[in-house]
C-alpha cells in the first residue's frame, strides 16, 4: 500500500474551485510551502507531480494557469526555489513529463500577459540551466519548441 498522497488531495480539490476561490488558496498554500522543512517541500513536489496526470486536463489546466499567475507574483528568489525544485524532480526522472500534456501546459504559460510569461520563463530556464547537461538535454527533448523558443533555449 502506498503512502496518502495529501498534496494531490489537496491539488485535486483546488483544481475543482471555481477561479474566485482557487487563487486565494492557491496563493496561500504556495506561501506555506516555504515555510516547510526540506523533506515535506519535498514531498509536495513529488506528490504534485504525481497527481497532475490523473486529474481531468482541463480542470488540471486552469490550475496550472493559476499557479503560474501565482508564481510569477512571488520575489525572485522564492520562485527560483519553487522552479528549481520541480526542475530537479522532473530532471531525476524526465518520464514525468511524458504523462502531461505539454503543448496544453505550454498554452497555460503562453496565455499569461507579456509581463508575467516573461518572469515565469526566465526563471524556468534558469532553473533548467542548474541541471546536469544530461538531464537538461532529456528536458529539452520532450519540451514543446514553442516552450524552449519562450525560454530562450
Amino acid at each position: 500500500m502506498s503512502p496518502p498522497n495529501h498534496a494531490g488531495g489537496i491539488i485535486d480539490s483546488l483544481a475543482s474551485l471555481p477561479d474566485f476561490l482557487r487563487r486565494p488558496i492557491l496563493e496561500r498554500r504556495v506561501a506555506e510551502f516555504f515555510s516547510m522543512g526540506e523533506e515535506d517541500k519535498a514531498a509536495v513536489v513529488a506528490d504534485a507531480l504525481e497527481a497532475g496526470p490523473r486529474i481531468p486536463f482541463h480542470r488540471f489546466l486552469r490550475l496550472f494557469g493559476t499557479w503560474l499567475e501565482v508564481s510569477a507574483g512571488l520575489p525572485e528568489a522564492r520562485r527560483a526555489e519553487l522552479f528549481g525544485r520541480y526542475v530537479r524532480q522532473v530532471g531525476a526522472d524526465p518520464g514525468i513529463l511524458a504523462r502531461f500534456n505539454m503543448d496544453g501546459l505550454y498554452g497555460a504559460l503562453a496565455s499569461l500577459d507579456e509581463e508575467r510569461r516573461g518572469i515565469v520563463a526566465g526563471t524556468a530556464a534558469r532553473a533548467l540551466s542548474g541541471l546536469e547537461p544530461e538531464q537538461r538535454r532529456r528536458l529539452l527533448l520532450m519540451m514543446p519548441d514553442r516552450a524552449r523558443a519562450a525560454m530562450g533555449l
